[in-house]
């Protein structure tokens, strides 16, 4: 590569420089890991140059276990009045809600309340679980009254009125359709047993009263409003089958019915330390404008047909030769110059003797050439 370009990726604590074709990772302290999975420079329409990078995002993260209590009412849409026919088998929807059957007090559409304890798996008070498990139980109540079978009225040991009360003990969960919007859609099931206690009224008998566990089963979707993991609000519609209780010369029994469920749920996280880790992976194309120098372009070779055909080129002219100079005589060394004579000794009565000045050479007599014969006369 003649050329790098950078690719910078600021997230919270984490910093990742990647090369052109080069991969790089990058870990940072929350837990986010980036891979430059592919680079690679292409041209738009304008003939510019463009950077097309291909990275993928990996969230790792530790979840911490969340509990709460969950508390709600638990709603009939029906407003039962009146007596019912007896059948050979009857529900709940058939009867009134009533906060205390026996007595006939609190009669309306409240059959009663709702009580789970959620657990959940989240990693902060915003990020929301995509599942929720509980364990619910509660308190529902209702009463029915019959009319006689016959027109004559109620024969001897004929049920007239019917009371019930159910406490659920139902394992659950929740499954929502959006990870991180704060009002989300959200179904679920659940199963269990039914502890349901049944009484009896009968004419010119004594009452008969029952209490057994009835296995059972729920459907339900609803609406969840969470404003962070410690506060949610929700509604629901639920429906519910029993199996049904059977008593000999009374109408069968079963807690079957449908139901709006509506409540709000406080939890908070566990104390120790993130045992989970989930992965979420997200890839991304993103396409940068980048500056690029083009490198200069070499010419392209001659075809040896060309070559051929042209025509060589001119030898270059020869060089003129220089003549060298003649040769220069010396001059004649100059004679040398006379001795100074020297300076006569000082009187004094102990002189050291003054060595005597050393000969100087005389000059050599310059060579006289000798003079070329005479040419000899012509006899």
């Amino acid at each position: 590569m003649s050329r790098f370009a950078s690719l910078s990726v600021a997230l919270p604590g984490l910093f990742a420089v990647a090369a052109l074709g080069w991969s790089a990772d990058a870990m940072a302290t929350d837990g986010v890991h980036i891979e430059v999975n592919e680079t690679k420079e292409v041209r738009d329409e304008d003939g510019e140059v463009l950077e097309v990078v291909e990275t993928t995002e990996v969230h790792s993260h530790g979840d911490q276990t969340w509990g709460g209590l969950y508390f709600g009412t638990v709603v009939s849409p029906f407003r039962i009045v009146g007596p019912t026919n007896q059948n050979w088998r009857v529900t709940s929807n058939r009867a009134q809600a009533c906060l205390d059957p026996s007595g006939a007090r609190g009669c309306g559409n409240v059959r009663g309340f709702d009580t789970r304890l959620v657990l959940f798996e989240a990693d902060g008070r915003r990020d929301y679980p995509w599942a929720v498990g509980y364990f619910r139980t509660g308190y529902t109540g209702g009463r029915m009254n019959f009319n006689p079978n016959s027109s004559e009225g109620f024969a001897e040991g004929e049920a007239r009125s019917l009371a019930y009360m159910t406490v659920p003990l139902f394992f659950g969960g929740n499954f929502y359709v959006f990870d991180d919007f704060p009002l989300r859609p959200y179904a679920g099931m659940g199963a269990g047993f039914d502890v349901l206690r049944i009484q009896y009224d009968r004419h010119d008998a004594s009452s008969i009263a029952d209490a057994s566990a009835r296995i059972g089963f729920e459907m339900h979707a609803g609406l969840e409003a969470r404003i962070t993991n410690y506060v949610t609000l929700s509604a629901e519609i639920q429906q519910l089958w029993s199996a049904r209780r059977r008593i000999g010369g009374v109408p069968d029994f079963s807690n079957e019915g449908f139901s709006i469920v509506s409540g709000v749920t406080v939890a908070i996280p566990s104390i120790g330390d993130r045992r989970r880790k989930h992965h979420r992976v997200k890839t991304v194309r993103r396409v940068e404008r980048v500056e690029r120098v083009e490198p200069k372009r070499t010419p392209a070779p001659v075809p040896s047909t060309l070559k051929a055909a042209a025509a060589p080129p001119e030898p270059p002219a020869p060089a003129t030769p220089v003549a060298p100079e003649p040769p220069v005589a010396a001059p004649e060394p100059a004679p040398p110059a006379p001795a100074p004579a020297a300076p006569p000794a000082p009187a004094t009565p102990e002189a050291a003797p003054v060595p005597a000045a050393a000969p100087v050479p005389s000059a050599a007599p310059a060579p006289v050439p000798e003079a070329a014969p005479a040419p000899a006369a012509a006899e």
